[in-house]
């Protein structure tokens, strides 16, 4: 079971940050240096009063001390632990958790030498697929083969036929000295094509999906720049729900000569808005419902008016240029979409209010399920917080899509989440909004919802996709919640005993166990097919 960080270490590091000796800040504490070196090896406890004084003197916030950026690494080192790659070696949570408290910039090292390994790996899949996929290279395989039996052949014609003729010695040479030259142009095509698709898999691999979730993490899901500027459109431009998409259409054309046309988009590619920047034209899919049409008409607005404001929030990631760059770009475009639908203020209220009934917050903002529910993610604004609350996405084959740790539960980066997660049920029970209790195995326990829903098509064929959501809060939070009502938040009976993903879960006889666990040698463990035998 995974430990949580101690605070010595995190005291010592601090302390070094800050330049201070142990015997310098023992004196400044009032207490002797060798019992400051005991807390600092966590021997001893850093007590509250003491932490309140360490606070002061080092200038440093309590949330400095708090186990939620360590429990995120902590998280994501056992992870790394748990792949293939690392199957020979004995790491035990312990030693985890002491790297993490203790050497934060080497585990810092080592998580991002395993992305730019699980990068690498991504586009060799690329290439591979790309390579078994192209008929170019059927075509080019072919083609080799022939060649070098031709050449093979007529080779041989010449060693074991020693009566040749030197006129029919040349015919053959001759076209051997042809085919050659005629295999030479297919290799060199061969090795161009090879090129221009291994810079296309790099082109496609450069980023990590993973390293914008971390930019998000990172600024708790919330930009205050953006809410800035949202509360600043608002206030110029009154938005109420039901005149919204007119008035924005409206202020598209007159401050930026946009004009938005009503259109049926065939491209398959596209999110139902389709923008030619030279014509100053904005095709919208006449499929889309209002809240959808109004979200991807406030992204327009965020690239036309605010451009320089994403680029500057955008180089602040750090995330280099490409396709992360426009992965970056887009996350903050919709964020700045939903805070223009959803202001801050009257959106912080209302869900105090309607003690986060998501339903209701849809009718008040006229906004879709998901945007709703990926609004409340955001309400991180200093005074003005709500619950912290965590966001996975998963279709209907339990890929994940989004994710949003808030809350602290280890939402897995790669592999399957826990089947026993209520948002694989929610696809049984479309329209509701299911509850669930859960413990992990290092016994934090959460309070989680989960809804599915249908995104409407906008193509012509009318597809539609379907997906869940999962939100949640610690148990701690969940009495703010309007779906905790009725229930025994105590009554440890409500718990539902779960993981994270299989491999990192220590409960060996699960039902749903669909592989190993890394905490447990194979041979020790039964599957459930096995069990039933």
């Amino acid at each position: 079971m995974a430990q949580r960080p101690k605070l010595g270490s995190k005291l010592r590091r601090l302390r070094r940050e800050r330049g201070l000796t142990q015997a310098e800040l023992a004196r400044r504490l009032s207490i002797s240096a060798s019992y400051l070196n005991l807390i600092e090896h966590n021997q001893r406890a850093l007590t509250a009063p003491l932490l309140l004084k360490v606070s002061e003197l080092l200038g440093a916030d309590l949330e400095s001390f708090s186990d939620r950026g360590d429990a995120k690494i902590l998280g994501e080192l056992t992870e790394m632990a748990s792949d293939p790659l690392f199957q020979d070696l004995t790491i035990g949570d312990d030693d985890i958790a002491d790297l993490v408290s203790g050497a934060p910039a080497a585990c810092d090292l080592m998580l991002r030498a395993y992305n730019a390994y699980l990068q690498a790996q991504g586009q060799v899949r690329v290439l591979a697929d790309q390579l078994s996929e192209n008929p170019f290279v059927e075509e080019s395989t072919h083609q080799l083969r022939t060649l070098l039996t031709s050449i093979r052949s007529l080779a041989e014609i010449v060693r074991d036929n020693a009566d040749l003729s030197p006129e029919e010695q040349r015919t053959f040479l001759g076209i051997v000295a042809s085919e050659s030259e005629t295999l030479s142009g297919v290799v060199d095509r061969f090795y161009e094509f090879i090129d221009e698709v291994g810079s296309e898999g790099v082109r496609e691999q450069e980023f990590s999906p993973e390293d914008v979730n971390a930019y998000l993490e990172t600024h708790e899901n919330h930009f205050e720049d953006l809410e800035n500027l949202a509360e600043e459109i608002g206030a110029r431009l009154p938005l109420p729900p039901h005149e919204r998409l007119p008035r924005l259409i409206e202020h598209l054309a007159e401050a930026h000569g946009i004009a938005v046309r009503l259109t049926m988009p065939t491209a398959p590619d596209n999110e139902g808005l389709l923008f030619d920047a030279e014509a100053r034209e904005a095709g919208l899919s006449s499929l889309l419902p209002p809240s959808g049409a109004t979200f991807l008409l406030a992204r327009l607005l965020a690239r036309q008016a605010h451009g320089e404001v994403l680029d500057a929030l955008v180089d602040a990631g750090g995330l280099g240029p490409g396709a992360g760059r426009q992965l970056c770009k887009a996350a903050l475009e919709r964020y700045f979409a939903g805070a223009l639908m959803m202001p801050y203020g009257p959106f912080h209220e209302a869900t105090e209010e309607a003690r986060y009934d998501i339903a209701t917050l849809q009718r008040r903002f006229d906004v879709s399920f998901e945007q709703a529910c990926h609004r409340l993610t955001t309400l991180n604004r200093q005074g003005a917080r709500g619950v912290r609350l965590h966001f996975v996405r998963v279709d209907i084959a339990g890929n994940t899509s989004k994710v949003y740790r808030g809350s602290g539960l280890r939402i897995p980066r790669q592999g399957g989440i826990c089947p026993l997660w209520n948002v694989h049920a929610a696809f049984a029970r479309p329209g509701e909004v299911i509850r669930q209790v859960i413990e992990l195995p290092d016994g934090e326990t959460y309070f989680c919802l989960a809804g599915a829903y249908d995104r409407a098509g906008h193509e012509p064929s009318g597809l539609r996709g379907r997906f869940a959501i999962g939100l949640g809060c610690r148990l701690s939070d969940a009495a703010g919640l309007v779906y905790a009502d009725g229930l025994d938040l105590e009554e440890r009976r409500l718990r539902l005993p779960v993981g994270t993903t299989c491999r990192l879960c220590e409960r060996w006889n699960c039902p749903q166990r669909a592989q190993p666990s890394i905490l447990q040698r194979r041979s020790e463990m039964e599957s459930p097919s096995e069990a039933a035998d």
